[in-house]
């Protein structure tokens, strides 16, 4: 339990690198940090871009493909709006809009797939 409340305190205090860091230790510790290092390294690449750190942005937003990746086929669905972010960060703008399209099939927004954050970030899809 420990380990979901640093993550949801460093997600909602907005310490992305410390909520990256977090996932990184528990994929080493041997627990799936996936999800915290993919939403932490997410928000961080959307952070740096909106301050104009174009390369740093880059690096995180691929740090951040990899751990979504990790779950192969359910990216989307696990990943949301996190993974569509960083693929449009990347300029993978065709394939953002695929999983853009496969979420607002999924579950009608459910809380899984960030709903504010979706809402917040909806320019992606333009």
């Amino acid at each position: 339990i420990r380990r979901l409340v640093y993550n949801e305190y460093y997600y909602h205090s907005g310490q992305y690198l410390k909520q990256y860091l977090l996932g990184r230790k528990h994929l080493k510790m041997g627990y799936n940090g996936n999800f915290s290092a993919g939403v932490g390294s997410s928000c961080l690449a959307l952070e740096l871009f909106k301050k104009g750190k174009k390369a740093p942005s880059q690096e995180y937003a691929l740090k951040s493909l990899v751990h979504w990746e990790s779950y192969k086929k359910d990216a989307v669905k696990v990943g949301g709006a996190f993974y569509v972010v960083v693929l449009w960060l990347v300029e993978e703008k065709e394939k953002a809009k695929k999983a853009l399209e496969k979420i607002r099939k999924l579950d009608k927004f459910s809380s899984t797939l960030h709903f504010g954050y979706y809402r917040k970030y909806n320019w992606i899809a333009e």
